[in-house]
């Protein structure tokens, strides 16, 4: 696969002067792609309205009754008192279940997301119980490495665009659309600059 960081990082720091500045602050982008789809999904629907902490513990206690083999068949083998122990709720065990047994009938084709369009696998994603957009993009952007995804939904790119644009309050979706306009193909990179400015 193709870097193509460098090239976005050109485009960003000669379209968008602001942007230029922060990549010049926090350096080099890395934006690194998780492999394993199945389980990246897995850790998204674990952390959903939970602590970064109580998720990390929920996780480990996952993968450590699957022996570390984070598949759809480990997953589906799993009993609901299992996921009791582990502390998965009984809303976050069928959402898991859906997406484990989507992919077990093959409705859910990882191998084929390659030839699909973003808004195609969105809506792929979406069909499964517990994954709405927001997650769908995180997975767009963090495990298939697409490189023109804004999440107008999420509320830190929203923040930081707020303060390194200096508006007065958070931006409306269409506001975000526009200010991104000159990141265009390379939003999903300017998206992690959003992320990364708030550390600082």
């Amino acid at each position: 696969m193709k870097n193509w960081i460098p090239d976005a990082l050109k485009h960003l720091r000669s379209n968008d002067a602001i942007l230029s500045g922060i990549i010049g602050k926090i350096g080099e982008c890395k934006l690194e792609r998780r492999k394993e789809y199945f389980k990246s999904l897995v850790r998204s629907i674990i952390s959903q309205q939970i602590s970064v902490h109580a998720a990390r513990s929920i996780r480990e206690r996952l993968f450590k009754a699957v022996n570390n083999r984070v598949t759809s068949s480990m997953i589906l083998k799993l009993k609901p008192l299992d996921f009791k122990k582990i502390g998965i709720s009984p809303q976050k065990q069928s959402y898991i279940k859906d997406l484990s047994t989507r992919i077990q009938n093959r409705e859910l084709n990882f191998r084929r997301f390659a030839t699909l369009s973003d808004d195609e696998i969105i809506d792929r994603l979406t069909q499964v119980r517990g994954i709405g957009k927001w997650t769908a993009e995180m997975f767009l952007i963090f495990s298939l490495n697409r490189q023109n995804i804004l999440p107008v939904d999420d509320l830190g790119v929203r923040r930081a665009m707020m303060v390194n644009y200096k508006l007065k309050q958070m931006p409306q979706k269409h506001e975000m659309v526009e200010i991104a306009k000159n990141w265009e193909p390379y939003r999903s990179v300017g998206s992690w600059y959003m992320w990364k400015s708030l550390e600082f």
